[in-house]
């Protein structure tokens, strides 16, 4: 999983537009009668303030959803409390008892639905998803990191976008339905595959798997090479947690993700999904092969006397370390099928080739010791 990336401009940007259009289709929904509706879902969600239903909308809502919890379905069995009560909304104890008949809280979780209903931003003519997501410009799927999600065309002629998933499910906690940083540009795959699950994932507006935890490749024991050939149908692939710890350690920032590192995985299939890029992890090893080190040393050689001849021309040698270690890079990437000029760009199974070229590189690194 890859994180979601929003410069503050940005972000200033789509908190102020989301604002506006949620606060003027609040009141032509309600008319004069908006302030006091505010003022009862305040009320049913126990909020202190009527000013934190614009955090809910535009801020960081990850502390009122801890707060409020889930909202039951109306056709979910009653649980009870500790003092025998019967409650219909969990995290509503305080608004919500037994003398309150049924209709009463359906018609209390109507309310809320009603009051955030994403159906209305989806339809929106001047600020939507389409809106939303030319500003964001995010491009790859941030759960799986395979696919490409562009958004083509605009509001008033739509062609594709990302499909939008809900970090926070509207089915159990319809409040923050439109909650603009509970909006997940994604491909298919993963928000069908999501739906109402993936409690403890990592939440791409702040993590990713990052570093400390790279794709890796192992080679099972019955794994055969003949004629150049890599034997792909016996390797497998996982993520790997690096830190030096052999358990869960309560100090270690590696060790604190790793249960949502393995939450996301399951949740998205993502070692299976992974082990399925056959053809691209046989390419990866071929040209690794076929182009290692001392071959592209000898290419890049060939440069230096003919092609690199102006370039370094009248320069010192470290400036001429600079640039044939430039171009040393270039021509990795390259002649190993990434793409040219994507540094710092993401692309469909990134964090997969270039993870995997780094375990080649170790593994070469440390048979030459």
């Amino acid at each position: 999983m890859i994180k979601i990336e929003i410069n503050n401009e940005t972000r200033k940007e789509i908190e102020a537009l989301h604002w506006k259009w949620f606060f003027y289709r609040t009141k032509k929904i309600y008319n004069k009668k908006a302030i006091k509706e505010a003022r009862s879902i305040k009320q049913i969600l126990g909020l202190k303030h009527i000013k934190e239903i614009k955090l809910i909308v535009t801020g960081n809502f990850f502390y009122l959803a801890k707060k409020i919890g889930e909202i039951k379905k109306e056709n979910d069995i009653p649980i009870k409390n500790k003092k025998g009560k019967f409650l219909y909304y969990d995290g509503l104890e305080s608004y919500l008892s037994e003398q309150q008949p049924i209709d009463n809280q359906n018609a209390k979780f109507e309310k809320i639905q009603q009051f955030f209903n994403y159906d209305s931003f989806d339809s929106s003519t001047k600020w939507n998803p389409y809106s939303l997501f030319h500003l964001i410009k995010v491009n790859i799927c941030p759960y799986c990191n395979r696919q490409y999600i562009f958004t083509i065309g605009s509001t008033g002629k739509k062609t594709v976008r990302p499909e939008l998933d809900h970090f926070f499910p509207q089915t159990r906690y319809p409040y923050l339905a439109l909650s603009l940083y509970n909006f997940i540009p994604s491909c298919h795959i993963c928000n069908h595959g999501k739906r109402e699950f993936g409690a403890g994932i990592i939440y791409p507006y702040e993590e990713d798997f990052g570093k400390k935890f790279p794709v890796r490749v192992k080679f099972d024991k019955d794994s055969a090479e003949s004629d150049n050939l890599i034997d792909i149908e016996n390797t497998h692939v996982f993520f790997e947690k690096t830190c030096e710890h052999s358990l869960e350690q309560d100090s270690c920032e590696v060790c604190k993700k790793s249960p949502k590192i393995k939450a996301s995985i399951e949740t998205f299939h993502l070692d299976k999904i992974y082990n399925e890029h056959t053809i691209e992890l046989k390419d990866l090893f071929d040209r690794y092969r076929n182009y290692c080190q001392p071959k592209r040393k000898d290419i890049l050689r060939l440069f230096h006397e003919d092609e690199l001849k102006n370039d370094i021309e009248g320069l010192t040698e470290k400036q001429i370390d600079a640039v044939l270690s430039l171009y040393a890079k270039k021509m990795k990437n390259m002649f190993l099928g990434l793409p040219l000029g994507a540094e710092g760009k993401e692309y469909p199974l990134r964090k997969f080739k270039e993870d995997i070229i780094e375990q080649l590189d170790e593994t070469v690194k440390n048979m030459r010791k």
